[in-house]
Formats: structure tokens, sequence, C-alpha cells
């Protein structure tokens, strides 16, 4: 089986550049069990490549600083999507 040198979402990431504004859903679990979709907004800090925890394959990770925050998150680069007007 043929496999890509390139690091998992190399080709995704090419969509993105520094300082673009992003958005991305996580979810949260309430008291009751029920769970909420919660849409986080933020800049686009920095693009990274690191080691694969499991597999060893190298994945590509945006730095983000979220809306109202003063620290930068790392998060898969295939779950952020660009803002749009």
């Amino acid at each position: 089986m043929k496999t890509s040198k390139k690091a998992f979402g190399e080709n995704y990431a090419e969509k993105f550049n520094i300082g673009d504004l992003v958005w991305w859903i996580t979810w949260e679990e309430k008291e009751d069990f029920s769970i909420d979709s919660v849409i986080h907004h933020g800049a686009l800090i920095d693009i990274v490549v690191e080691p694969g925890t499991i597999t060893g394959k190298e994945v590509c990770m945006a730095k983000v600083l979220p809306y109202g925050s003063q620290k930068t998150i790392k998060i898969n680069i295939m779950l952020i999507r660009k803002e749009t007007s």
C-alpha cells in the first residue's frame, strides 16, 4: 500500500493563512447528561506539524487564539473552518 510522506492534514492546511478568523465546534455534557454543541471563534496564529501519538505519522495542528482569551490552544487543523462574512 502506498502512503503519503505528507503530514495528516497538510493538504487541508494549505487553505489557511496566518491571521485567518476561524471557528470550531466542541461538545459539552451538562449535569443532566444531555450534550450541547458549542461554537468557538478565534484567530489562527500558527500551523505546526507534530508527531502523532498513536501511529507516529506527523499531524498538522493549528495554534488558535480564541476570542476573549490570552492563551493559545492547539487543535487539529481538520477541525477548524474559516469565518465567512
